[in-house]
């Protein structure tokens, strides 16, 4: 772990810009760099300030930028101290300019004076997941918030026929016209000494208990059902007209202190409100939860990854905030290319993906790298303050060298506008599986969306 000036650190890098005081980081892994690939040293940090439960798992930074944060702080020394494992035993720590911090004399403790600190990313509540008051729980990474209707609760305009539509999904008031926002009808009026009227059994008690959500793009409802019935969470945009009623896409349960607790997962967009009941049993023996409303947070409104040839491409590296391979705009990088097909010609750079020997020399191939498969990236998003989006494809099985080093020059980067945009991020290799993913410069969730390609 190392104290540092966060403002030393581009912003682009920051996982929040505003905040330039002191800082400290986690530092994981190291990387020696390839000099004649143009590929600097780097290590892989672990930020703090990232929020893990929204996919941030920490990035390769170089190290120069590293030395600074921390120099700047220490005067020209980096401060530090070792991390390990509960139980585990510290690393000798040996070298010249290691400066052993002396122990302090006896004597009064004194209370530091306070220093600027980054803004928090949640707020702890005594309620783990919510948030005190009437909005809801507060959900990562979708920050979903839950609110009930009161009965009194304004109608909606319909601009179809300029009446009012209470509740726009007509199949809840059938299914339980008792609800207090269904259109009501006249009451009926029966003679007296008439035949008693039929009691049907009520459906199924169904409380809602939260609304969560464990990645983008996912809401997770949990409700419960008593007696045990058949269910489901319906769903719909808030105040659309007509409404396209949505259904939860699967069902799970768990046991939570004893009692049963069914999860909903709904499939739902980034910046968008939406109203949703839990129901459970059939016809006129079911139940049902109020009426509810939850809004999305920032995130991704879609996302796809086409295989396509890139026509008469030009291959041109380009410089970028992490030590991966970045294409320049508009450019591609020369495939690597399976030394197995390289006719008898030398590899000055090989390297091993899942048991298939690679070169990594493209610059070198001259005519075998004529023809390219790019991934082409198309994607929205909504909410998110960035500064641009690092398009990224990672092969799937981690490259290593012969001499023990896993290589970062495998993994292909590309930049693209931060709202939205298509992106072309290639040469890939021949006969290799990629994970291609999209990342929000100055976000703190890390990559937002990924999708897995076979290259032929």
């Amino acid at each position: 772990m190392i104290q540092g000036i966060y403002g030393e650190i581009p912003s682009g890098l920051r996982l929040q810009r505003s905040f330039t005081g002191g800082h400290a980081i986690y530092l994981e892994g190291y990387y020696p760099g390839n000099a004649k690939r143009g590929i600097p040293e780097a290590y892989y940090v672990i930020d703090p300030l990232g929020r893990p439960r929204a996919g941030y798992k920490g990035e390769w930074w170089p190290a120069s930028i590293v030395d600074l944060f921390a120099t700047a702080f220490g005067g020209g020394r980096i401060p530090a101290m070792w991390a390990f494992p509960p139980g585990g035993v510290p690393p000798e720590v040996v070298g010249p300019d290691v400066v052993p911090i002396p122990d302090d004399p006896p004597g009064p403790s004194v209370t530091p004076n306070p220093s600027a600190t980054p803004e928090p990313t949640a707020t702890a509540s005594a309620d783990p997941g919510v948030s005190p008051g009437p909005i809801g729980p507060v959900l990562e990474p979708g920050d979903l918030t839950l609110a009930l209707p009161t009965p009194d609760a304004p109608p909606v305009e319909h601009p179809d026929t300029g009446g009012h539509v209470l509740i726009p999904l007509f199949d809840i008031c059938i299914v339980n016209p008792g609800l207090p926002l269904c259109p009501t009808g006249l009451e009926a009026v029966f003679p007296a000494g008439a035949p008693p009227v039929l009691q049907l059994p009520l459906g199924p008690k169904v409380d809602v208990l939260f609304v969560d959500s464990d990645r983008a793009n996912v809401a997770i409802v949990g409700f419960t059902v008593d007696p045990p019935a058949t269910a489901d969470v319906k769903f719909w945009v808030q105040g659309q007209s007509p409404g396209a009623v949505g259904h939860a896409s699967s069902m799970s349960s768990i046991n939570l202190f004893g009692t049963t607790v069914l999860l909903a997962r709904l499939d739902v967009k980034a910046a968008t409100t939406y109203a949703f009941q839990a129901v459970a049993g059939n016809g006129l023996f079911a139940g049902h939860s109020p009426v509810g409303t939850f809004a999305t947070g920032s995130g991704v409104e879609s996302f796809s990854v086409a295989l396509v040839q890139a026509a008469a491409p030009v291959f041109k590296a380009g410089t970028g905030l992490s030590p991966y391979s970045h294409l320049a705009e508009g450019a591609l990088l020369r495939p690597m290319i399976k030394i197995a097909s390289l006719g008898g010609s030398s590899c000055g750079e090989p390297a091993d993906y899942g048991g298939t020997a690679y070169c990594l020399d493209q610059v070198d191939l001259g005519p075998l790298s004529s023809t390219c498969t790019v991934a082409k990236v198309s994607y929205q998003l909504a909410g998110i303050d960035a500064e641009s989006v690092a398009v990224r494809a990672f092969p799937a099985d981690a490259g290593m060298t012969p001499g023990g080093v896993m290589p970062l020059d495998g993994v292909l980067e590309a930049s693209g506008p931060a709202g939205s945009g298509a992106v072309s991020v290639g040469c890939l290799g021949s006969g290799m599986t990629y994970y291609v993913a999209i990342d929000a410069i100055g976000d703190d969730r890390g990559v937002l969306a990924s999708q897995t390609i076979v290259v032929p």
